[in-house]
């Protein structure tokens, strides 16, 4: 699902957000997307929600992965458990678990930068009022 966007000019980013300084000659509007100001509390939340439809969570360290006829069977110091459907989200390192098994995740990992700025008195963004 694509999402729309709009580009601005320095007069549209003003309209957008009254209280930033015009130094910006362009930017980009994408009024469909979304944030989250707690990435841990939705990941419990969805986990809350798999554990509360019937799946059922285990906490192991994973050493090895393989197919299981047409699942999945990973094993742990505790044991192997198996499933169905695997989700292997380890970022970088999921490489390292599937292309054993011929899977390659074409991952193209990069370091992500942020900043926090601290608006001046009396001001603050529209689209943060929400």
């Amino acid at each position: 699902m694509a999402s729309s966007s709009e580009v601005l000019d320095r007069q549209g980013i003003s309209a957008v957000e009254p209280s930033l300084n015009p130094i910006f000659p362009a930017g980009l509007l994408i009024p469909s997307v979304g944030s989250v100001d707690s990435p841990g509390a939705v990941t419990a939340a969805y986990g809350r929600l798999f554990a509360e439809r019937g799946g059922r969570i285990e906490q192991a360290t994973i050493t090895g992965l393989a197919r299981n006829g047409a699942g999945w069977r990973a094993s742990t110091a505790q044991g192997a458990f198996d499933a169905d459907i695997a989700v292997v989200a380890l970022g970088p390192w999921s490489g390292d678990l599937l292309k054993p098994l011929g899977i390659d995740p074409k991952l193209d990992v990069e370091r992500g930068y942020h900043r926090h700025m601290k608006p001046q008195a009396g001001t603050s963004l529209e689209s943060a009022r929400g």
